[in-house]
């Protein structure tokens, strides 16, 4: 099985990349992002005592994560986030884990993270990168598309805080056109079918 990491900054249409290929292509997709609130609100003491030591109190509202005051912390601590992906990371790796072994009989599974070139972990858990393009402005209107709360000013701290030393990358897919004469998921198919050409010689 060939681990296929679909990497990009926020808004520059990862999540649509990977719809294109569940739907289009029947491939399976972790989304770490996702499974990152849901590690953030389970209950392991150990995760939220850390938690609550590196953020404060204010970082859970009862039992749930509170996102509002984290955006407050990294607004003055530009490396708070990446104190909190070291702390989450164990337990990210390892819902990796199961699911790769859950999926270890298909050809391709899919992983989607914004963050594949600050974490090693992370990076190893794949064995192609597939890197989504898309202009910063373009990136902006999409996040205050889907999070009308957040302002330009966090989400450039948060796009700040995704800046990484580069990586290998195997494919690039330009996703700054939202016309109907773009073709992405033409790239798509020709990445897929690049992709099941390596299994079979694998």
């Amino acid at each position: 099985m060939i681990t296929l990491g679909v990497h990009g900054f926020m808004g520059s249409g990862k999540s649509y990349i990977c719809r294109i290929l569940t739907v289009l292509h029947d491939i399976p997709v972790f989304n770490c992002d996702m499974e990152v609130k849901k590690i953030v609100n389970d209950d392991t003491d150990y995760l939220r005592n850390s938690l609550v030591q590196l953020c404060g109190h204010g970082c859970y509202i009862g039992l749930k994560w509170n996102p509002i005051h984290i955006a407050e912390l990294a607004k003055k601590d530009r490396t708070i986030l990446d104190k909190i992906g070291a702390i989450i990371e164990p337990y990210l790796i390892a819902e990796i884990d199961r699911f790769k072994l859950l999926h270890k009989n298909l050809p391709l599974c899919v992983i989607e993270s914004a963050l594949f070139g600050k974490s090693e972990a992370l990076l190893n858990t794949v064995d192609k990168i597939v890197l989504i393009n898309a202009p910063l402005d373009i990136r902006i209107k999409r996040i205050m598309a889907r999070d009308p709360r957040r302002g330009s000013d966090e989400i450039i701290t948060l796009l700040y805080n995704q800046i990484a030393p580069s990586i290998d990358i195997d494919y690039v897919i330009e996703n700054g056109d939202d016309s109907l004469d773009s073709d992405v998921e033409g790239e798509v198919q020709k990445m897929v079918d690049d992709l099941m050409t390596y299994v079979k010689r694998s």
